[in-house]
């Protein structure tokens, strides 16, 4: 069953960061999905993620296999996610 992983990223810059480390640990880049504030798109992300608020920051959102969810969970903290979410 695949999960999927949400961070919340407080800047872009760190986002992509977070990106290349899930990148270079093996996630596939289409496992890897990142959404700005200003996506329209990352309100839905949002709720999908249960997350109440985004906080105005960016998300990343990782799909992963029930085995390699603790490992995105993981790096995406490591990386300077502000919250990170399983659902």
């Amino acid at each position: 069953m695949q999960r999927t992983i949400t961070g919340v990223f407080e800047c872009e810059e760190t986002a992509e960061r977070a990106t290349h480390v899930l990148e270079r640990s093996g996630f596939a880049e289409d496992q890897i999905h990142v959404l700005a504030s200003d996506d329209p798109f990352v309100d839905e992300e949002a709720e999908r993620a249960e997350l109440d608020d985004p906080g105005g920051g960016v998300l990343v959102g990782v799909s992963a296999s029930e085995d390699r969810v603790d490992v995105a969970k993981q790096l995406l903290r490591s990386s300077g996610a502000t919250r990170v979410e399983v659902s």
